[in-house]
């Protein structure tokens, strides 16, 4: 699925057609007038912006061939904003090409998960949790480690979590536990969260 610039982390359409991404050919000036998608004087000045190398304009044209169902120049644009950096074009891309490249539709989706983009943080979720077996008794055992070795109770919280975690990257019950520093580095990774929750009466507020 394709998605647009700061949409919900639902879920908005499903590819039917997967098409490869096409090669630039040797003549980039007559490539590009090729892939203009539409008409119109709107689209004229974003079309001209992204000949001109302006990303978010390059973006722009891959979301209007998705609105018109054509993966393959959606693919093309996306590519070029995604060559310059941008998250959502590496996202969007990644989606295009998951049945012809597996390996690297996982790669532009990490780097749009490492970069903030919803979509691509649930979609690497996904793809990387082979089993949940053993994640409670692994959030339990990081805790009662935190409490044996005294340390506060956040720390307790946090190696909890990071050992839940680690449990969760392969489908046994325990072969996924890392040792302490490597369950530890995976919060630095993934953005260990914290919570400003606190109790009051019993209650958390």
């Amino acid at each position: 699925m394709c998605v647009p610039k700061f949409a919900s982390c639902q879920k908005i359409a499903v590819l039917l057609c997967i098409l490869s991404v096409l090669g630039v050919g040797a003549d980039a000036g007559e490539e590009l007038i090729n892939l203009k998608p539409l008409s119109g004087q709107k689209e004229e000045i974003i079309f001209q912006k992204a000949i001109a190398g302006d990303a978010n304009a390059q973006y722009e044209l891959g979301w209007l061939a998705v609105k018109k169902d054509d993966w393959a120049l959606a693919a093309n644009w996306f590519q070029k904003a995604a060559d310059q950096g941008d998250p959502h074009a590496k996202f969007n891309l990644g989606q295009i090409i998951a049945n012809s490249d597996a390996k690297l539709s996982f790669r532009y989706c990490l780097d749009a998960a490492e970069a903030g983009v919803p979509p691509a943080m649930l979609e690497v979720g996904e793809r990387l949790i082979d089993g949940t077996k053993g994640a409670g008794d692994a959030l339990a055992a990081g805790i009662l480690l935190g409490v044996h070795e005294e340390w506060l109770m956040a720390d307790n919280l946090k190696l909890g979590v990071c050992a839940a975690a680690a449990s969760l990257f392969h489908p046994s019950c325990s072969a996924g536990i890392l040792s302490l520093n490597d369950c530890l580095a995976l919060a630095e990774r993934y953005e260990y969260k914290k919570l400003s929750w606190t109790f009051s009466g019993g209650k958390l507020i």
